[in-house]
């Protein structure tokens, strides 16, 4: 019985490979729904899907399978909660342009963040550019801004004694920061309130930034 539960999450969780194709195909077959009724709900529910079903499912899961910060192995038997919040996020690195939408609107990407579980203080300004892999381990402060292509990664992987060693930590940027363009942000960093990180900085895990 046991083995059969571990079949199970492992078959789930490579179903997810799919997940932002089936997102997609979704989305589509209720646009050509609108386009045959002209009735707006149908189009409204086609825009909402692609924001609304991976937030969705990801939150159901993880009441399962909580994504816990810490180190673990991957690509074993059974269910990794990291690689498959990190499937139902795929949606969006493949199609930036869903994310880009948001920051038009001042405070409403700050908003999506924490929907996801992220800390993300008050105006804290976001460039088009911006791209976060793991939307589930942010803490960031007021007033934050991030130059252009900054690039947020609050997971690293490495092989290790023939296993695939996941490490996952919340990125810590404290108020009154300034990010500049180009820099890259590992797991476990943390910049204290006030600190200017110049452009193209590559801080590793666990380093904590000072202003230069």
């Amino acid at each position: 019985m046991k083995q059969g539960r571990f079949d199970f999450k492992n078959l789930f969780e490579q179903s997810l490979i799919v997940f932002p194709i089936a997102v997609l195909l979704f989305s589509v077959a209720l646009f050509v729904r609108f386009v045959q009724s002209t009735d707006i709900s149908w189009m409204i529910a086609a825009i909402l899907v692609p924001y609304v079903l991976p937030l969705l499912c990801f939150r159901l899961v993880n009441l399962v399978a909580p994504l816990k910060s810490g180190v673990s192995f991957i690509a074993e038997r059974g269910y990794s909660p990291w690689l498959g919040a990190y499937k139902f996020q795929l949606i969006y690195l493949h199609l930036p342009f869903l994310e880009r939408i948001l920051r038009l609107v001042p405070g409403l990407f700050s908003f999506w963040l924490r929907l996801w579980g992220s800390q993300i203080g008050k105006w804290v300004y976001w460039t088009p550019e911006v791209t976060i892999l793991d939307r589930t381990h942010l803490k960031i402060g007021n007033h934050v801004i991030f130059g252009h292509s900054v690039q947020m990664t609050s997971h690293a992987i490495k092989p290790k004694n023939n296993r695939v060693f996941l490490y996952l930590n919340d990125i810590t940027i404290g108020d009154g920061c300034f990010i500049g363009a180009w820099s890259r942000l590992a797991p476990g960093v943390n910049i204290p309130a006030g600190t200017t990180v110049k452009v193209a900085t590559d801080l590793y895990p666990n380093e904590k930034a000072v202003s230069p």
